[in-house]
């Protein structure tokens, strides 16, 4: 399945994700200073063709990225998911 890079980036940017510009463009999470997760993606133009992989590295399921899509799924639920997942306190 694929998504349109500027959803991506769309999300990346809700949650706050930080750029590391690189090959792609690489962005990290940091929540209390902390070094959460990083996810990347790619310089070129067009449809992204790893939603999967690219929902995955910020472990959201299917529907909580739709809803990152959409706009209800928000920076505090991100935050409350990576709790439940036991990645952050």
């Amino acid at each position: 399945m694929n998504i349109k890079k500027r959803e991506a980036l769309g999300i990346l940017k809700k949650f706050e994700l930080e750029p590391r510009p690189n090959k792609e463009l690489v962005y990290k999470f940091y929540h209390e200073g902390r070094f959460v997760l990083s996810t990347a993606v790619p310089k070129g133009q067009g449809d992204m063709h790893c939603k999967d992989k690219f929902r995955k590295q910020l472990f959201l399921s299917l529907d909580q990225f739709s809803d990152a899509i959409r706009c209800p799924f928000k920076k505090e639920h991100f935050i409350q998911n990576l709790r439940d997942k036991g990645l952050i306190n």
